[in-house]
């Protein structure tokens, strides 16, 4: 394993709900890159009632632990000594009122910037200081869902949009990695009608590159939670990632491309992907010689 530079690209993760797929992925590497944190965006439109960056809830609970560890600790003082300041104590920091909120703390401390409140379909439109003026090699996004019916089709227009938007902030040959439900038998279906993927990826100047396996296989604790319902989305038991790469790009010699077909899903006309799945990893680091085509490792 080649050792880490430190000098990673810049990651940001749309749509995050529970942040499981960023911390996952964090908790994979980092032994191979301890400093990935550092490169990583990640957001989510829903607040949970808290900012970025404090939850006041979690922060009564904090007082109430330091005070208990004062309380405790002043058991134990002769007349005239001080108790310790314990309120600098991370490790005493260990309850929270939820797990997403234990995550965001441990993510944090990974040096993962989390931005809530966060429209994934106008990355372009945000001002936020970690954003601005910034090149986003890799953007992410795990399992898009509106808590819609795909009958609905309110879903395509999102990705459609959110493509879009990455276009404004990417250059030639950054990528945008989306992760789709693509259950046993309706992988056509999931692609074609529920994402509408082709026609949400095309107009913004995408080509696909690359479709891999995804999940807990993959990422170990890895689960889809839906924003705002503490449940994964229909189908997304079985996973694929699918990378596209921003126009234009030399296509990799040697690299077999996908097959597109056409279908017809409740009387509306799609397209999709044939692709069969990469057993490939990504590369982490500017200065990794080995190519994001190829089998790095890494993973």
């Amino acid at each position: 394993m080649a050792t880490c530079s430190g000098d990673h690209k810049t990651r940001l993760f749309i749509g995050e709900a529970g942040f499981r797929g960023v911390s996952a992925l964090i908790d994979k590497h980092q032994v191979a890159h301890p400093n990935l944190g550092n490169s990583i965006i990640a957001t989510e439109l829903d607040t949970f009632g808290r900012t970025s960056d404090q939850c006041q809830r979690c922060n009564g609970i904090e007082r109430e632990e330091m005070t208990l560890a004062s309380q405790i600790a002043n058991l134990f003082l002769s007349d005239g000594e001080e108790a310790e300041d314990y309120s600098a104590d991370p490790l005493l920091h260990t309850s929270f009122c939820s797990d997403r909120c234990k995550r965001i703390r441990w993510l944090q401390n990974k040096g993962v910037t989390i931005i809530l409140g966060f429209d994934g379909t106008k990355i372009h439109e945000s001002n936020h200081p970690a954003l601005t003026g910034r090149r986003l090699e890799r953007i992410h996004w795990n399992c898009p869902h509106d808590k819609s019916n795909f009958r609905t089709q309110t879903l395509p227009p999102i990705i459609k949009s959110f493509f879009a938007s990455c276009s404004a902030m990417q250059e030639s040959g950054d990528r945008v990695h989306v992760t789709l439900a693509q259950p046993h038998g309706k992988a056509d279906f999931y692609q074609g009608y529920v994402y509408n993927i082709r026609d949400a990826s095309t107009p913004a100047n995408y080509k696909l590159l690359a479709k891999r396996p995804f999940g807990p296989d993959r990422y170990p604790g890895y689960e889809h939670e839906m924003t705002g319902i503490a449940a994964p989305a229909a189908g997304a038991h079985q996973q694929r990632e699918f990378v596209f790469v921003k126009k234009p790009f030399q296509w990799p010699a040697g690299r077999p491309k996908h097959k597109r077909y056409d279908d017809t899903f409740y009387s509306r006309p799609r397209k999709y992907y044939e692709r069969d799945t990469d057993e490939e990893s990504s590369v982490y680091s500017h200065s990794s010689g080995t190519s994001e085509s190829e089998s790095s490792g890494e993973d």
